[in-house]
């Protein structure tokens, strides 16, 4: 029971800091797997910077509520797609980051520019059928395009990026759009020098943000403390 409210407040939080750095708005969720077992927890449909403990949901993965009573995300198949495929994946985060959409309305795909873009070695391709991901079927496609891949575009929607645990890919869904940021300013300046996969690989090994590297922990700090400001003003 204990691990199970540690992992809700987990999720919580990580929701209200991708409130606050304005990667989900009124809308986005994100969600974690309960360890060793065919469930998640989700928050409900309700904006990510009120998410409490209490508010989360339980969903088995055959799409079945088994806990809590508020309205579900419409979007909640998405997780439970993704889930499903990836047996390593233990948090979904589908979030609505600005800068993200705007090179995916474009037509470009995040590449590496700088070293927290290089936690995606490959890039981040771009799914473009456009609108919610709110069935059984839009949901197996997508998680069929991110396939073995941490992150995935959404054309004029958003993005998905998975990790181990919430503070992985909360942190990894914050340095998503700021590569998707420096992509931009990039672009517009001149012609970007994106770093090779080799060269990708290699730093996104020197920096290490693994699920629970002290480098994640400290990346967390830093944006619990931003909250914790921004919630007292």
């Amino acid at each position: 029971m204990d691990d199970i409210r540690e992992l809700k407040e987990n999720l919580a939080l990580a929701s209200r800091i991708l409130a606050n750095e304005d990667l989900a708005q009124g809308w986005g969720h994100i969600s974690v797997r309960v360890p060793g077992t065919d469930r998640f927890l989700i928050p409900p449909s309700m904006s990510p910077a009120l998410v409490t403990p209490d508010d989360v949901l339980t969903f088995d993965l055959a799409g079945n509520r088994l806990e809590g009573d508020k309205p579900p995300n419409a979007e909640t198949w998405l997780h439970t797609c993704i889930y499903r495929q990836r047996s390593d994946v233990g948090c979904v985060s589908h979030i609505h980051p600005p800068i993200t959409i705007t090179l995916g309305a474009a037509g470009q795909e995040i590449r590496p520019l700088h070293n927290f873009g290089s936690l995606f070695p490959d890039g981040v391709r771009l799914f473009t059928r456009p609108g919610l991901i709110d069935s059984e079927q839009l949901g197996t496609e997508v998680a069929a395009a991110l396939g073995q891949n941490d992150a995935l575009m959404l054309r004029g929607h958003g993005a998905i990026v998975v990790g181990a645990n919430a503070r992985h890919a909360c942190i990894w869904s914050i340095y998503l759009e700021e590569a998707a940021r420096i992509q931009l300013y990039a672009t517009l300046l001149g012609s970007p020098q994106f770093y090779t996969r080799e060269e990708a690989s290699m730093i996104k090994g020197q920096i290490y943000l693994g699920p629970n590297s002290i480098s994640i922990q400290r990346a967390w700090d830093y944006y619990v403390e931003r909250l914790s400001k921004a919630s007292a003003i």
